[in-house]
């Protein structure tokens, strides 16, 4: 296939993708309500998230508005609020139960918070927990390693690694360890 000029290209990708694809829409709405975190990170599930939200806006086309008055401006913000908080219950609804009390706390919030500010709050307490649950790791493995292994009880000493052939209470000191000069004194006439 040839096409002799860009002008011509640009005109025929345009009649070919400029269509509106209901399927296409529907597709993509399911999905912003199936979307589910899944032990991905809060922030690997917005940015997916943020991806259908943005190729949901590019399909969605809008009338250009030549004269704004104040009761447009109302509409249009009123508009944004809802579009604001329609994102923010998809996103919320995806979370993994662990946030379930994260996710009642920002919707007792009033107003609402921006689907942007509630990932961050999540993101930060997610940021948190990792910091915890290492801290809970390093204090069991110190105790772990401070509790060392338990010596077996069998000897005269009372432990493994000090068997009784071994023992100089037993087998009697070395010449030159002090407790020898000790224990000759107690033997002398």
């Amino acid at each position: 296939m040839f096409i002799g000029t860009a002008h011509a290209i640009w005109i025929q990708l345009e009649s070919r993708f400029a269509l509106s694809n209901g399927s296409h829409k529907y597709k993509l709405n399911r999905e912003t309500y199936k979307n589910m975190q899944s032990g991905r990170s809060v922030s690997e599930n917005y940015i997916s998230m943020k991806c259908v939200w943005e190729e949901l806006d590019s399909m969605n086309e809008l009338p250009r508005i030549v004269n704004i008055t104040p009761k447009i401006v109302v509409f249009l913000n009123a508009l944004n609020t809802q579009k604001e908080d329609q994102s923010l219950f998809q996103f919320l609804n995806g979370l993994d139960d662990q946030f379930s009390h994260q996710r009642s706390q920002l919707l007792l919030s009033s107003p609402l918070p921006s689907v942007e500010t509630a990932c961050a709050l999540l993101q930060q307490e997610e940021s948190q927990r990792g910091v915890f649950e290492l801290g809970q790791l390093s204090v069991e493995s110190t105790a772990l390693y401070s509790k060392g292994e338990v010596k077996e009880k069998y000897t005269i000493r009372g432990y493994k690694w000090h068997p009784p052939e071994k023992c100089w209470e037993k087998v009697g000191y070395p010449t030159w360890n002090y407790k020898y000069k000790q224990s000759q004194k107690g033997k002398a006439p």
